[in-house]
């Protein structure tokens, strides 16, 4: 059995990214999203990049457990968010009845901070985004292991209009009997997953399939994060998975990139 060693932490990083917001080191980028079926866009899930002005750039694999541990993932998570809903409303005056979606990802200690559904509600109203237009995405471990201290929070936030995603799906407990009990619109299987249609074979897909079945008969649409090959895609597509995400259609781009991106894939009535 391994044993995994602490990750060594670089003098200054705890103060560095205190200060990365008002410095304009933090930017955030978008992953565009489109349903498989009918190639047609989806939405984007909004990502948070640090670019240190000695370090360089900082993959968020390494800021956000800092965040997490320092407290700042309330201040770094509250400024993520104004980002993605400014950009929403704006794809939604710019691209009106597209149905567009944004996803953001929260942490869980913004879930179980008591003002964060009036906080959600205040930025809603200051961007002018529509509830129905922001996914808000949180790891299917994180909502395991603190259920009972979220499951208000996220039924007060479905009940805002604004939309949930379980992300990460696969990486860990991947039991579905919990699924019926939080307001869930979304499953979001991880790349991992994804990757094994590959190495694994019908095993893979099988398990694929069972969870687009299941989550299709509660009214949920399953996301494939990480799409990289035509043979996922195939696959995909034939297990009628509803949307996908990847370096097959296009990484994470600035806004504006991923606007022209988004747009050139709307043609006719939405889906």
């Amino acid at each position: 059995m391994s044993v995994s060693l602490p990750e060594r932490r670089e003098p200054g990083m705890p103060d560095d990214l205190r200060r990365a917001i008002e410095r304009g080191e933090m930017s955030v980028l978008y992953q565009p999203q489109l349903f498989l079926e009918t190639g047609r866009a989806a939405g984007a899930e909004a990502l948070v990049r640090w670019e240190h002005p000695e370090r360089g750039p900082i993959p968020p694999e390494r800021f956000i457990p800092l965040a997490e541990e320092s407290g700042e993932i309330l201040d770094l998570g509250r400024w993520v968010l104004e980002r993605a809903c400014e950009q929403a409303a704006l794809w939604q005056r710019e691209l009106p009845g597209s149905g567009l979606k944004v996803g953001v990802n929260v942490s869980v200690l913004q879930l179980e901070h008591p003002g964060f559904p009036g906080a959600l509600a205040g930025v809603l109203r200051s961007t002018g985004a529509a509830p129905e237009g922001i996914v808000l995405e949180i790891t299917e471990s994180s909502l395991l292991e603190h259920e009972s201290r979220v499951a208000e929070a996220l039924w007060r936030i479905r009940r805002s209009g604004v939309m949930l995603a379980v992300d990460d799906f696969g990486t860990g407990y991947s039991s579905l009997s919990y699924l019926d009990r939080f307001p869930v619109d979304y499953i979001k299987v991880d790349r991992s997953l994804v990757r094994r249609i590959e190495t694994n074979g019908e095993r893979t897909v099988s398990l694929l399939e069972a969870l687009v079945v299941f989550a299709h008969s509660l009214k949920m649409r399953v996301v494939a994060e990480g799409v990289e090959t035509p043979g996922q895609l195939e696959t995909l597509r034939g297990i009628r998975c509803d949307i996908g995400q990847g370096v097959l259609f296009s990484g994470p781009l600035p806004a504006a990139g991923a606007g022209a991106f988004l747009a050139e894939h709307l043609p006719g009535d939405p889906p």
